[in-house]
C-alpha cells in the first residue's frame, strides 16, 4: 500500500545523510549550474557529521552514506575517512550500513572503485552525454579536453570486478545528441549488457540555473 511506502521512508530507524566533500569539480560541464565557490569540506564539518552519526546510531536499523558534489572523488581523502568511520561505528552498534556516490567516474580507476568497495560504497551514478563525439563537447574538463575515453575505460575495468555493485549510466538527453545516444546505446549494449550490475536511466538535461545551458536545444518533454 502507498502509506506503507510513505512509512518506510520516513521511519526513525534509517539515517541516510547526503553528503557534500567538495563543490569543486575537475569538469566544467557546459550546462552545470555550480559556481565552484565553496571549496573542500573543512576538519570541523568533518567532526561534525561524526558526531552526528555517533548520536543517531544508538536508534538506527540502517544507515546510509549518500556522497554528492561537485565531485566527490576529489576529495577522496574526506570520502575515506568519513565513510570509514561511519562503515566501523555502525557494525560496533550491529547497525545495517550502505553508502553510494554520484561521481563522474574520470578517476574512478580500478584501484579507487576497489578501495570504495571494501568500505560498501556500491551504487554509482555516473553520466554520459552521448557517445564520444557529443559527450566531450558537453562534459569537458576544467582545460576543457574532452572526458569520454577515460570515462568508458573506467567503465571497461570496473565490469571486470567480481563483487557486486550498481552503477547506474544516467544517459543525458537534448535535441542535439540524439543520434549520438543511439550509438551510445548500442555501445553500452555491446559492453555491458549482459552484466546486470549495470543500468541505464534517460534524462533530458533541464536548466537549473546559468547561461551556458541556454546554448543548448533542450527537450521539454
Amino acid at each position: 500500500m502507498q502509506i506503507e511506502k510513505i512509512a518506510s521512508l520516513i521511519t526513525p530507524g534509517h539515517f541516510q545523510i547526503i553528503l557534500l566533500p567538495t563543490e569543486n569539480c575537475n569538469f566544467r560541464c557546459t550546462y552545470c549550474y555550480e559556481d565552484f565557490e565553496i571549496g573542500q569540506m573543512s576538519d570541523t564539518t568533518v567532526q561534525a557529521v561524526k558526531s552526528l552519526i555517533r548520536l543517531r546510531l544508538p536508534k538506527l536499523n540502517s544507515l546510509q552514506v549518500t556522497w554528492f558534489g561537485g565531485e566527490p572523488l576529489i576529495a577522496k581523502d574526506i570520502v575515506t575517512d568519513i565513510t570509514r568511520f561511519a562503515q566501523e561505528a555502525a557494525a560496533s552498534m550491529d547497525v545495517d550500513f550502505s553508502s553510494d556516490m554520484t561521481t563522474n567516474a574520470y578517476t574512478l580507476n580500478k584501484a579507487t572503485f576497489e578501495s570504495l568497495l571494501r568500505l560498501d560504497v556500491r551504487a554509482y551514478q555516473i553520466s554520459l552525454d552521448g557517445d564520444e563525439d557529443e559527450h566531450d563537447k558537453t562534459r569537458k574538463l576544467i582545460s576543457s579536453k574532452g572526458t569520454f575515453t577515460k570515462i568508458w575505460s573506467n567503465l571497461v575495468s570496473l565490469k571486470t570486478s567480481s563483487e557486486q555493485f550498481k552503477i547506474d549510466l544516467r544517459v543525458h538527453l537534448h535535441r542535439d545528441n540524439l543520434s549520438s545516444v543511439r550509438s551510445l546505446l548500442t555501445r553500452i549494449n555491446n559492453e555491458f549488457g549482459h552484466d546486470p550490475r549495470f543500468s541505464i536511466f534517460m534524462k533530458a538535461v533541464g536548466n537549473w540555473g546559468g547561461e551556458s545551458v541556454k546554448q543548448l536545444d533542450l527537450i521539454q518533454k
